[in-house]
């Protein structure tokens, strides 16, 4: 094995561990979005199927853009890694955050029905 390919490859594991990055920062996004919503079952899902579909959407983007789409596992890993690592990072902070939100939304909530009666 040259140290070009070896280059490349490693150029590629990067690649998609900055994408699984990009997935991590992806999926604290969606659970922004999901907060003004009542909380059910159908939310959760069409959350999840649009979460799933955006990510997977940005992997194949970043394996089509790193090597020209061929499937890798070391790709693969790369980029649950990356997802893997923000969430143990930055993902547990901003966890905190969006918990936090959470409660003034319910609590917003509750004050504005028992107003309400």
């Amino acid at each position: 094995m040259s140290a070009g390919r070896v280059a490349g490859e490693l150029y590629v594991l990067a690649g998609c561990f900055a994408a699984g990055l990009a997935a991590g920062v992806l999926y604290d996004a969606f659970r922004l979005i999901r907060l003004p919503f009542r909380k059910s079952r159908l939310r959760d899902a069409v959350f999840d199927i649009a979460y799933y579909a955006a990510a997977g959407a940005m992997f194949a983007f970043a394996l089509y853009s790193l090597n020209g789409g061929s499937p890798r596992l070391y790709a693969l890993a790369g980029f649950a890694l990356g997802a893997f690592a923000y969430a143990k990072t930055a993902g547990d902070a901003f966890t905190g955050i969006a918990q936090s939100l959470s409660d003034r939304i319910a609590q917003s909530r509750a004050r504005r029905r028992k107003q309400e009666k």
